[in-house]
């Protein structure tokens, strides 16, 4: 995941003005006697994201479920979580020590703040807080709100993971603590940057963009085989033999970036025989 949390750390920045022509990214696919619909999220939103497409909603409306990375009315087992991770302190040189006190200085914290804090719970902090700072907020993410929208239309909400497996991916290897925070803070400068161009191109629907910015963010193999790839190939079983579910037509919403590229979900649903279709409509976009 190293280009998932790299790259969800920019896909946040949502600082452009777009064709009203252009979408974000959703496909139809269907195969038997079920069908989902399947949309790109991001995690942090401003007002302007809003409405979403039209279809969107009233698929929703119509539709036997939604169906999510995970149900955000869980919460995590603490007793799960492994404890035997590297603090900040511990993973950064001094110069990488210098850069992270200015960063805080920059957000606002004690210069030596998250020293003993586990290196991953500081990375997500010091993005998430850098975000909050634009002005971006995680109620007004895709995935919260189309949640509140299920909610409150009566429909049954389904996680494909749970949150203690999810932070399981954080804290299972030593090393993925210090590769997120180290590459947090090495590329801070650029993050704004990255992220309008990211932003951009998921708003404006282009799968080609995405794809390309996904893989200029990337960290370390392992970490996109363990954070995207493999996350891809559970879903997909998941959704094609769906046991959780009974036969119908389903949203689907899950991070942008897990559905571009010849491993994504899109890609592996069409594998598995799912007639899939690209129902949004999609305009070029031009940055970095």
């Amino acid at each position: 995941m190293a280009k998932a949390l790299h790259t969800s750390v920019a896909l946040f920045s949502l600082l452009f003005s777009y064709s009203a022509i252009s979408e974000p990214l959703f496909w139809k696919a269907s195969k038997g006697e079920r069908e989902y619909v399947i949309l790109g999220s991001v995690h942090m939103g401003k007002p302007d994201m809003y409405p979403l497409p039209s279809y969107i909603m009233s698929y929703l409306n119509d539709s036997d479920g939604l169906v999510t990375e995970v149900k955000l009315s869980e919460s995590a087992n603490p007793s799960l979580m492994n404890s035997e991770v590297p603090v900040t302190q511990d993973v950064l040189d001094p110069q990488q020590r210098q850069k992270l006190a200015q960063i805080n200085n920059q957000l606002g914290y004690a210069p030596n703040a998250f020293l003993t804090a586990p290196a991953w719970q500081t990375a997500i902090t010091l993005q998430m807080t850098q975000f909050s700072k634009l002005g971006f907020q995680q109620d007004l993410g895709i995935d919260t709100y189309i949640t509140k929208q299920a909610e409150r239309m009566n429909k049954p909400v389904y996680g494909l993971e749970t949150v203690d497996f999810q932070l399981s991916l954080f804290t299972e290897d030593p090393n993925t603590g210090q590769l997120l925070l180290i590459d947090t803070i090495e590329n801070w400068a650029e993050n704004e940057k990255i992220s309008q161009c990211l932003a951009k191109s998921w708003q404006a629907g282009d799968p080609v963009r995405l794809e390309a910015l996904s893989k200029e963010s990337e960290i370390d193999d392992q970490l996109s085989e363990q954070f995207i790839f493999q996350r891809n190939r559970d879903w997909t079983q998941k959704l094609d033999s769906a046991t959780f579910l009974t036969k119908g037509r389903y949203l689907v919403v899950v991070g942008a970036l897990h559905l571009v590229g010849e491993q994504s979900l899109i890609a592996l649903l069409s594998k598995k025989g799912y007639a899939v279709s690209q129902i949004s409509k999609t305009e070029p976009v031009t940055c970095i």
